[in-house]
């Protein structure tokens, strides 16, 4: 079928074969404009297109359907059950990233598995492209191919440090501002442009915990090789860096957590402090002394609707999965926080603070923030129904000896109950993984799939009961 995207795209049908060298000199001039073939920013495109993760980009180029192939590069993980075998961008997927995936196509079926709340949403202008794109592109930064740019050198990284320093490529830096303009931030660039590119890798390499903070900017570098090749107008580029930018927000719960605390107690090196130095003030800014990190909120009707189902992926059971393979350690503990205590109380904190911003927020129309206040309400009870029925059925014990999980579901054909011993080190598994024998793990990780495979079964149990917020609930009715 021939869409409004693959027309767009048809006439730089030729641009992927330009930049594989397979036409001659005089077909590069529709590519190069001003630029002239010599310039260092047209090689510098040309080899970051042959990068792993441009795959999608050089399909877009030959022809393909951009945002097709967009959600056709995450969806095919849905299908392989396997946290092991599934291999994405040139790299065997870790469990963490295929959990990252299943949260990201949360926000996928939000909207395509809802078609009521979609055709509400299209009827108040929403635009499906700029959503499904720019959530596509918020993520990718958690994936170790992606995560790469940070750290190790290529013609995509320099092209990834030259953007977000605010160095280039000129067209795209220029329409990046005019999305800060609507945005009401400041036009400053996301890193320090005076530090060197191998001193700012150098200062990812010594601490990691920065990427998972910026995880949003790496995907910003394909709408900008998108942009560069014209597969996307200008407005549809500022459109995806709405969607995309500080869509972790509202600050508060883990996310403030996060960068008022736990980044700014490790701001000792001198690297780290210059990295975010009299910079961009909207995310990635730290006040005076304190250098506690500032994070802004969304703008647009799409970008908030992308945070609301972020949030709520977050705290129900994408968000779980994802959480638990993150942060690692014990997934007992894990349980406990992010399933009873901590995760949804905080979620829902944040879900409140960004029904405030809707009042701030100067792109929004109104019966769009009206409809915006009905969803996050409804999203808010929806949680609170859902940490009950947790309640009833996930139980958790800490004692000086040991630490107790225990589910109760109706879809278990008996009660599952893991004990974790503090001076063993070891779980022990109650029934036994094996009849009549003691099942005794000390594998964390033997322990969390297990635990998660379990947790499946309690999450089905709840949905039947209360829905599932990203399969056939009609929001906010």
């Amino acid at each position: 079928m021939i869409t409004k995207r693959t027309l767009s795209i048809l006439p730089w049908v030729t641009i992927f074969f330009t930049l594989s060298s397979c036409l001659g000199p005089e077909s590069k001039s529709s590519l190069y404009g001003s630029r002239g073939p010599a310039s260092e920013e047209v090689r510098l495109l040309e080899r970051a297109l042959q990068h792993p993760t441009s795959a999608v980009i050089r399909k877009a180029a030959s022809g393909k359907d951009y945002l097709k192939g967009q959600r056709e590069a995450l969806e095919s993980i849905r299908h392989d059950h396997s946290l092991e075998s599934s291999t994405l961008f040139g790299h065997q997927l870790s469990p963490k990233e295929k959990a990252s995936i299943f949260h990201q196509q949360d926000l996928f079926s939000a909207y395509l598995n809802n078609p009521p709340f979609a055709q509400s949403l299209r009827d108040l202008g929403f635009d499906e492209e700029a959503y499904l794109s720019g959530s596509y592109e918020s993520d990718l930064g958690k994936l170790k191919s992606y995560q790469a740019l940070f750290t190790e050198k290529s013609a995509k990284g320099d092209l990834f440090y030259l953007f977000i320093q605010g160095k280039g490529p000129e067209k795209s830096l220029k329409e990046l501002y005019v999305a800060l303009d609507e945005m009401n931030e400041p036009r400053l660039p996301f890193l320090n442009p005076q530090m060197k590119v191998s001193e700012v890798r150098q200062a990812f390499k010594d601490y990691p915990i920065l990427k998972g903070f910026l995880h949003e900017l790496p995907g910003m570098i394909d709408a900008v090789l998108a942009y560069e090749l014209n597969l996307i107008t200008s407005e549809e580029f500022r459109a995806q860096i709405h969607v995309n930018l500080f869509h972790c927000g509202p600050s508060a719960g883990y996310w403030q957590f996060l960068k008022g605390n736990l980044i700014p107690q490790s701001f000792e090196r001198k690297n780290q402090k210059l990295l975010f130095k009299k910079v961009f003030k909207g995310g990635l800014f730290m006040k005076g002394d304190r250098h506690n990190l500032y994070y802004g909120a969304p703008s647009t009707f799409e970008s908030f609707v992308s945070t609301l189902f972020d949030r709520l992926s977050q705290a129900t059971k994408g968000g779980y999965l994802k959480i638990d393979w993150e942060i690692g350690g014990n997934p007992l503990q894990n349980a406990n926080n992010l399933l009873l205590e901590k995760n949804i109380p905080w979620t829902i904190n944040q879900l409140q603070l960004l029904e405030e911003q809707l009042d701030d927020a100067k792109l929004i129309k109104s019966q769009q923030r009206l409809f915006l206040k009905k969803t996050i309400v409804k999203s808010i009870a929806y949680l609170e129904d859902y940490q009950k029925l947790l309640k009833d059925m996930v139980h958790f014990k800490s004692g000086p000896k040991e630490l107790i999980l225990e589910l109760k579901s109706k879809r278990l054909t008996e009660n599952f109950k893991v004990i974790f011993n503090h001076e063993t080190g070891s779980y022990r598994v109650i029934p036994p993984l094996i009849k009549d024998e003691p099942s005794v793990l000390a594998s964390e990780d033997q322990i969390r799939r297990l635990v998660h495979s379990k947790m499946q079964m309690v999450f089905s149990e709840i949905e039947a009961e209360i829905g599932d917020p990203f399969q056939g609930l009609n929001w906010p009715n």
